[in-house]
């Protein structure tokens, strides 16, 4: 299925949760603030939030330094 991330169209498993989305990107769940469709994802509930064909995810990386 297709999704846009960020702006880019991105290919996913059909099926998958959006934990499972950010793992196979390679992005923390715990390090990560997500939208998805205009709505801020509660981040105990990315294992349990099924993406589908066409979702507009917005994610953007908390990152340490000063």
């Amino acid at each position: 299925m297709q999704l846009i991330v960020n702006g880019e169209v991105r290919e996913a498993a059909e099926h998958q949760a959006l934990g499972t989305f950010l793992a196979a990107c390679a992005l923390p769940s715990q390090m990560v603030v997500v939208e998805r469709n205009g709505e801020i994802v509660p981040r105990e509930k990315y294992d349990t939030t099924p993406l589908k064909h066409g979702d507009v995810l917005e994610i953007v990386q908390m990152m340490a330094g000063g």
